[in-house]
């Protein structure tokens, strides 16, 4: 029996044979793409770095001025009703006490890890006691803890 060959249509691209080089190179670049992270991950990790080293640092970062300073933009400063929005000189804009929305986030986002941190070192320690109090008692079989 003789095999049909798909006939050939004018105009469509000619299948160029593969190579045992172009299989390899095709097969590396597909490994080497697998281990890459997404961009949603790089771009998430990079921007809790870039908050957390801004918090920690908040006082000694030129661009970031003191929560209690009220701002003015072009010679004035917010009213009661009116917060001035988003610019050079405030980068989130102002509140309407004219204060920095900027630099309260920043500021907000210290006591935020401080609060975090705090809470999962207590609970570590905790978490560690009563986990090392349950294994020597049931080790030992009396009721201790180490802590």
């Amino acid at each position: 029996m003789a095999t049909a060959t798909p006939p050939i249509t004018p105009g469509a691209p000619a299948a160029r044979p593969l190579g045992l080089e172009t299989v390899a190179n095709e097969a590396a670049f597909t490994r080497f793409r697998r281990r890459l992270p997404s961009a949603g991950l790089v771009f998430g990790v990079g921007w809790l770095t870039a908050l957390t080293f801004m918090a920690v640092f908040a006082d000694y970062l030129p661009f970031i001025r003191d929560y209690t300073t009220k701002v003015r933009v072009d010679g004035r400063l917010a009213n009661g009703r009116n917060a001035l929005g988003p610019g050079w000189t405030a980068w989130f804009g102002t509140d309407q006490s004219a204060f920095d929305v900027f630099a309260k986030c920043i500021y907000g986002a210290r006591v935020t890890l401080i609060v975090g941190v705090g809470a999962t070192v207590i609970g570590l320690f905790f978490g560690t006691c009563s986990a090392s109090g349950l294994v020597t008692s049931a080790a030992s079989g009396t009721a201790a803890s180490p802590c």
